[in-house]
């Protein structure tokens, strides 16, 4: 349903509704630290409204990641999470065209959550040309990003200096994304 072009607001407030691990998951979610001081969420509805249309594909992606990854080790689905809040950081320093960052840098990882090629991973999903072509062949204009996700995540620091004089961004910068994107997917395993 999320990846329908408009949502039916009423009809993902019951689908929520109808499953009790995801009602507990976005109620859980949106009353954690996360958020900050707000009053207490109580409802789907709620919820669904506080988080908008953006955000609430964010969390179902991201909440559908962790169910499907409860069975791997917990590292495997937290290094998803903080490629996919890096890629989503550094999105404003580089040019994406129509590319959703989160979604590859959370999908970077899928095949091996899968145990399945990562061709199957994308079959039936929606995503522009330019993020199939990187998440398949490691090819084409999100290369480079593509590539300073997995040498920041592995230390190969002199290719991320490499790629961030490449994509013009200050290593300090990036060095501070990936300790925010770090923190951000801890939070979010510790919420989920």
């Amino acid at each position: 349903m999320i990846s329908e072009e408009n949502i039916d607001w009423k009809e993902l407030e019951e689908i929520v509704k109808s499953d009790p691990m995801l009602y507990f998951r976005l109620l859980r979610y949106l009353n954690s630290a996360i958020f900050g001081p707000q009053s207490e969420v109580k409802t789907v509805l709620q919820a669904l409204t506080i988080l908008g249309e953006n955000e609430i594909r964010r969390w179902c992606r991201l909440s559908g990641m962790l169910e499907l990854s409860k069975n791997k080790p917990s590292d495997l689905a937290l290094a998803a999470l903080v490629r996919a809040r890096f890629a989503e950081l550094i999105s404003g320093k580089v040019c994406t065209g129509s590319s959703d960052l989160f979604q590859v840098g959370l999908l970077s990882l899928m095949d091996a959550i899968l145990d399945i090629p990562m061709g199957e991973v994308l079959a039936g999903l929606s995503l522009d040309d330019d993020a199939r072509t990187v998440l398949l062949e490691n090819k084409g204009p999100l290369s480079p990003i593509y590539e300073l996700i997995i040498a920041v995540e592995a230390g190969i620091w002199p290719k991320v200096a490499k790629l961030s004089s490449q994509l013009r961004i200050n290593q300090g910068y990036i060095a501070q994304l990936q300790w925010a994107a770090m923190e951000w997917a801890q939070s979010i395993v510790t919420t989920a």
